[in-house]
């Protein structure tokens, strides 16, 4: 979703997809469709800006066969959803943490 700020920028409001991640391709479009979709809806708008977040496996997935980015790519905009920020950790064969949320009790992991 796009908004004009008073000073004349523009500035996307995004859905933050790390916060239900998902270790292959097939849950990443299932939890875009059950999140990400009908925030799109409830706010009444055609497209909706995403962040995603993949894991090192979608990633690898994705880098390794263009058909499967293709078909996000198409998954995205069947939604109304595109891409506005992109966020991964680690890479092939990392064991690596998911996204870390920093509005836990505390503040930010450190």
């Amino acid at each position: 979703m796009r908004l004009r700020h008073e000073d004349g920028t523009l500035v996307h409001l995004a859905y933050n997809a790390g916060v239900h991640p998902a270790e292959d391709l097939e849950n990443l479009i299932a939890h875009l469709t059950r999140y990400a979709v009908p925030v799109r809806k409830r706010l009444g708008v055609e497209r909706m800006g995403v962040g995603l977040w993949l894991s090192p496996s979608v990633a690898d997935h994705l880098t390794a066969d263009r058909i499967e980015l293709v078909r996000l790519r198409r998954s995205l905009e069947e939604r109304g959803l595109e891409v506005v920020s992109l966020n991964g950790t680690g890479g092939r064969n990392q064991e690596v943490p998911g996204p870390d949320c920093a509005c836990r009790r505390g503040g930010p992991a450190r």
